[in-house]
């Protein structure tokens, strides 16, 4: 695309500047873009049939081979350091795909170089790992970014098959792109600017895309005081739904030292708290000491007032709320999520919500989450139709803000709902 703005036609011409990767971050990628694994074998001794009792195991990253010791951290061979070892006297080679980032400054912006690793490696063979820089986002100090990217491989199935013959050229983001969103597995810091050090960024992102993470302290005050405190779920829940968090009970946690831990729980305690009218100013309510047994005493205070105000929707109030659930989320009532005895499809109405609140004991209904815009709520059940979590995904990134089983404890299958929701994503971002 071509470039329009100041900042675009700037970056443009910024962009050609930027040196290729030293030798020093080639050795780097080399050791850390991609997780290496310790494959253990035996050797096996044919003239009298058994197995040696010596554990002998090869690194994925280099291909050699070394005795593999109870407590072997790193590679003897390139230095890698193991992240599992895995018994596999059969495994001969070891590939895959991985994005690692380099992190730098240029002419007063941050700038993040996302590139993607081909991994091959044959056991007692080493053919490196070729990266290819595939997005360049460039973020100046008000917070303002810019994409320079490849273009994407036409009639793929992947939302990232980037075209690595294509060249560099300014892009903007869709309503629905997530392939500029990059968390990699590994991330060399070079150089930040000074006013994000000011900011309170030290190094680390804190589960949140390094550029999200950037723009959100370089534009949110509020950002900016949690990451200097320590409040780290806070932070992440503030950078990925920005007006969905009472920042007044928020900051009365930092002054009052306490940390939250569980951002998606405290802050749907806080708005039960404030649609039963208690003061979230006062540390009492903002700061519970327990806070899951604190979030079901206020639900079962607002369900007891919503009973003894006869709060219960009127045939004609659910057929009001039913004809907006419809008109909002209708286009997805017909799409089912299958995956390994897990079956998740949407809320097909605001009396399904009422009824999934109630049995699941949380406050998916209280709340009015059937009212949020850009936001599907979904029911998992498994193969009996027994419901085991509620399921928040946000429309506009794709992601599962939050999964509830009853009385909002995780289930044993939390990551499995969690995984099958975001993998099939693209699916209801596409439905028209």
């Amino acid at each position: 695309m071509k470039p329009r703005t100041a900042n675009e036609k700037e970056v443009a011409r910024l962009a050609a500047t930027l040196p290729e990767l030293t030798p020093a971050q080639q050795r780097w990628i080399e050791r850390n873009a991609v997780p290496a694994i310790a494959y253990q074998y035996r050797k096996v001794n044919y003239d009298e049939l058994y197995y040696e009792p010596t554990v002998l195991a090869w690194c994925s990253n280099c291909g050699q081979s070394f005795e593999d010791e109870p407590k072997q951290r790193k590679c003897p061979h390139c230095g890698a350091k193991f992240t599992k070892h895995e018994y596999k006297p059969t495994r001969k080679v070891s590939k895959g795909r991985w994005y690692t980032s380099i992190i730098t400054t240029c002419d007063g912006w941050q700038v993040s170089r996302h590139f993607i690793v081909e991994h091959y490696c044959r056991k007692g063979e080493h053919h490196g790992h070729p990266a290819y820089e595939v997005v360049q986002i460039w973020t100046n100090g008000n917070g303002e970014q810019v994409i320079n990217a490849r273009a994407i491989r036409p009639m793929c199935g992947y939302y990232d098959a980037w075209s690595f013959n294509s060249e560099m050229s300014i892009k903007r983001r869709g309503e629905h792109d997530q392939k500029y969103d990059i968390f990699s597995h590994a991330s060399k810091i070079c150089r930040v600017l000074p006013i994000l050090r000011r900011n309170g960024f030290r190094g680390q992102f804190h589960g949140i895309y390094p550029d999200l993470l950037f723009k959100t302290l370089l534009t949110d005050n509020l950002a900016e005081t949690l990451i200097k405190t320590g409040q780290y779920a806070l932070l992440r829940l503030v950078a990925m739904e920005a007006g969905r968090i009472s920042r007044a009970a928020a900051m009365i946690c930092v002054r009052h030292g306490y940390i939250v831990k569980d951002a998606t729980l405290w802050r749907d305690y806080i708005v039960t708290c404030e649609n039963l009218g208690c003061d979230i100013h006062n540390p009492h309510y903002a700061c519970p000491g327990d806070l899951k047994k604190a979030h079901d005493r206020m639900l079962r205070l607002k369900q007891r007032r919503d009973r003894e105000r006869e709060f219960k929707l009127s045939r004609e109030k659910i057929a009001s709320a039913e004809s907006g659930y419809a008109k909002r989320v209708g286009r997805f009532l017909g799409v089912t999520i299958v995956g390994s005895g897990i079956t998740i499809q949407p809320m097909q109405s605001v009396l399904d919500v009422y009824e999934e609140g109630a049995a699941m004991h949380h406050c998916v209904f209280t709340n009015k989450y059937y009212e949020k815009e850009n936001t599907l709520i979904l029911s998992a059940r498994d193969d009996q139709g027994q419901r085991l979590e509620t399921v928040e995904l946000e429309l506009t990134t794709g992601r599962v803000v939050q999964s509830r089983g009853l009385n909002n404890m995780l289930t044993p299958r939390h990551k499995e709902i969690v995984d099958l929701c975001e993998s099939n994503a693209n699916r209801l971002l596409k439905v028209k």
